[in-house]
């Protein structure tokens, strides 16, 4: 076609040339902090702009937006939203959201989370924007009780109502919103096998894991000769770290004389993180690392990964984990079950069941040919079904479907 210029993106291991879709089509993407943006939408914005779609960033005036935007070049759009129920910041945020989609008239809103979906959609929707997307990166509600999850559950409910399309991280976390009634099968789907922006193989690799695992034992002054086990993610009461102190206090004691416990994560000022803090005074074999930038480099040191928590959308931990050569051991929940296949790439454990926890981590680490035929494995899945440029590439056919329909 004269005239006509292509993106080149690889796909299944091809190189594959994609027509743009003609024009400048504005996209709203709404989430509430730019921490999300940052750790999950930036290649979104990024694959958009190559196929001619024009992205917006809707979310909060902070650091993490600043940076988004530096990156990326997607404008900004600062709405004050907040994570928590604030009835007077809400309408405020709902006020300037419409004034937004008034002025630049998207043809597509795509709300990220529950409170962000919530209210751009609704926006959206009293302004019949065309498309309006609901981007479900897990639901919270599955392990609340009582008001709070009748509460969550209906945001989730009127949230898919107010969607055109609902699109979630994970299969399981979809069936489980069809069959509580949260959501219609036919407007809801999964891009191919899930996940929000898939893996960067090229930063997450055994072979990278190995060149920086030695850096980061130097750094954080861990010894050679012991088994490492690990878990990343924010210390909060839902990621199942009560679970982890308990078990790891069932492990054996000629386990744990070889073995250190590395939790790596930012303290979100959970109450919990007060029993962390005890263990770690009380047992020299936990390490409570913080915040850590060359993950990467945990996971090449690291025998085995653990998460015990008691939802996910599509937990990235696992991913990365995984695509670095390591197995992992999940509870077996919404989002967990999609990451890891039980017995062939990990273990799935019941959550909140310390004493299974503990049996499985001992059971991997006294069997290094099943941990290494697990995270061959594991490898190979995230090779196959998530790395970025794929999952990526799911997302644009969404799109150009959306424009075609």
């Amino acid at each position: 076609m004269a005239g006509s210029s292509f993106t080149v993106i690889h796909f299944r291991g091809q190189t594959v040339k994609m027509l743009p879709t003609a024009g400048n089509s504005h996209v709203f993407y709404v989430t509430a902090r730019g921490a999300s943006a940052r750790s999950f939408l930036m290649k979104h914005f990024q694959i958009l702009t190559d196929f001619q779609f024009h992205p917006f960033l809707v979310c909060s005036n902070d650091v993490e937006a600043a940076q988004v935007v530096e990156k990326t070049g997607v404008e900004h759009l600062p709405v004050a939203l907040s994570d928590s129920i604030s009835p007077i910041t809400d309408l405020r945020a709902l006020f300037q959201l419409l004034r937004y989609i008034s002025r630049f008239k998207p043809q597509f809103v795509h709300g990220h989370m529950s409170k962000a979906g919530f209210a751009s959609l609704l926006a959206a929707r009293i302004l019949n924007v065309p498309v309006r997307v609901y981007h479900n990166h897990g639901m919270a509600c599955f392990s609340a009780k009582g008001l709070k999850r009748l509460l969550l559950e209906l945001i989730e409910k009127i949230t898919c109502r107010f969607a055109t399309d609902i699109i979630f991280c994970s299969e399981s976390t979809r069936e489980q919103a069809i069959s509580l009634g949260l959501c219609k099968a036919d407007k809801s789907q999964v891009l191919g096998e899930g996940t929000i922006s898939g893996v960067n193989l090229d930063r997450f690799s055994p072979q990278q894991a190995a060149i920086h695992a030695d850096a980061v034992a130097r750094d954080l002054n861990l010894p050679a000769g012991r088994q490492y086990v690990l878990f990343v993610g924010r210390i909060v009461a839902h990621k199942g770290i009560d679970t982890l102190i308990q078990a790891w206090n069932l492990i054996g004691e000629k386990t744990r004389q070889q073995t250190t416990l590395l939790i790596a994560g930012a303290n979100a000022g959970d109450a919990l993180f007060s029993r962390l803090d005890d263990l770690v005074q009380s047992d020299s074999s936990v390490r409570y690392l913080g915040r850590i930038d060359n993950v990467v480099g945990l996971y090449g040191l690291a025998d085995l990964l653990v998460l015990p928590s008691w939802h996910e959308g599509f937990p990235y931990s696992v991913l990365e984990a995984q695509a670095c050569g390591l197995p992992a051991i999940v509870s077996r929940v919404t989002g967990n079950v999609d990451s890891v296949i039980d017995g062939e790439t990990g273990l799935h454990v019941e959550k909140n069941n310390a004493k299974e926890l503990a049996a499985a981590i001992e059971q991997l680490l006294s069997d290094p040919d099943t941990l290494s035929r697990l995270g061959q494995h594991a490898t190979e899945r995230v090779v196959e079904h998530f790395q970025e440029q794929l999952v990526l590439s799911n997302l644009i056919e969404f799109y150009r479907s959306q424009m075609s329909g």
